[in-house]
């Protein structure tokens, strides 16, 4: 029973030499996938921290490129309502002009229609001076004796 008691002890002390060995392992085991995960997950967050930097240069970007947009929607505005002024002053420049070469002609007009109606009452009064100097003419004339 001794060979057995020894053996048995001897059994058991390899086995626990054994189960140390798978325990001693197991803890790198342990230890190598932790380190691992610790690596992946600062993987993940290096990707992620990435991916943020590059998400706030494109949110900037296009920042940048609306204010571009808008800046220049306002000076193509301010162009062509400057543009606009400028016609709207020309246009009224040219009604001013048109209004004055209007009344020049409406006044000459009058003029020669007071001219046309002066030289007509003349004209008129000539005849009518002619037509008297006729019948009196006409009138000494038929007294006269044949």
């Amino acid at each position: 029973m001794a060979n057995e008691s020894t053996a048995n002890l001897a059994d058991k002390a390899e086995e626990a030499v054994e189960l140390k060995r798978r325990i001693h392992q197991l803890e790198q085991e342990i230890t190598s996938h932790k380190f691992d995960q610790h690596e992946a997950q600062q993987a993940a967050l290096a990707e992620s921290n990435a991916e943020m930097t590059q998400l706030r240069k494109t949110i900037q970007a296009l920042r940048d490129e609306m204010d571009a947009v808008h800046f220049d929607k306002q000076q193509a505005v301010q162009a062509a309502v400057a543009a606009a002024h400028a016609e709207i002053h020309q246009l009224q420049e040219t009604v001013q002009k048109l209004r004055m070469v209007l009344d020049d002609a409406q006044h000459e007009k009058q003029q020669a229609v007071q001219q046309a109606l002066t030289a007509s009452r003349a004209e008129t009064e000539q005849l009518r001076a002619t037509v008297q100097a006729l019948r009196n003419q006409l009138d000494q004339t038929a007294k006269q004796p044949h």
